[in-house]
């Protein structure tokens, strides 16, 4: 328990798994409101009869997330035993079961189980923080990596983006999926002052380290 993890996947053979801004906004929902040790219902979320999560009921916490047309990135924190597991399971299948019905498709969304990765110190979780806000550029122009992007371009994107935590850590916007009293534990005030000038570095040395340490990554679900 305690664990902070880096999660993403893809859509299968490459596919969209975000059609529009209603999948994504239900992404979110998911993530929300799957959060909890209670069982809710689909179709509570498909009505809008949405659950009050207290905190004390939640399975992680989540730190940060971008969402790009045909994947994720999420950062998450476990916060009881085996609340991982059990939440990336609610939210895969739940979401999947959402779309496989309103676009009237069948069988897997995802590429493959969800691919986890540990964060094994804090520094890796700063840079981690910076490599999950920055793919939202690729959303804009993939070309960015290859340094034809100025420095003040990237941070008016990431900003703006409004399907990544990005703008809430650049002090933009409020954003409630953020657990910011967990976050605070191993993301300080000096970082977040920072995290302008650590977007804008990462960005020119084109996250090597991180990509590195994501090959070869745990696939499927951790134990218990």
């Amino acid at each position: 328990m305690g664990q902070i993890y880096h999660v993403w996947n893809r859509g299968v053979d490459g596919r969209k798994i975000f059609i529009d801004n209603h999948d994504r906004l239900r992404f979110l929902d998911t993530l929300r409101f799957l959060n909890t040790v209670r069982h809710v219902a689909l179709k509570d979320i498909d009505r809008g009869n949405l659950p009050e999560i207290e905190s004390r009921e939640r399975l992680v916490a989540i730190f940060a997330y971008t969402l790009l047309s045909n994947h994720f990135h999420i950062s998450l924190k476990e916060l009881r035993p085996g609340g991982m597991n059990k939440f990336i399971k609610k939210f895969g299948i739940g979401y999947t079961l959402y779309f496989n019905i309103r676009h009237e498709r069948r069988g897997r969304l995802f590429e493959r189980s969800m691919q986890w990765k540990v964060v094994s110190s804090d520094q890796y979780f700063q840079h981690l923080i910076a490599y999950i806000h920055l793919n939202a550029l690729d959303a804009i122009d993939k070309d960015w990596r290859a340094g034809k992007m100025k420095d003040k371009e990237k941070i008016e994107i990431l900003s703006k983006y409004k399907w990544s935590s990005a703008k809430f850590f650049l002090g933009k916007d409020e954003d409630d999926l953020i657990d910011v009293k967990n976050l605070r534990l191993h993301y300080p005030a000096n970082c977040f002052k920072n995290h302008r000038k650590y977007l804008c570095g990462w960005s020119t040395r084109n996250l090597p380290e991180i990509q590195s340490r994501e090959e070869g990554a745990g696939a499927g679900f951790p134990r218990d």
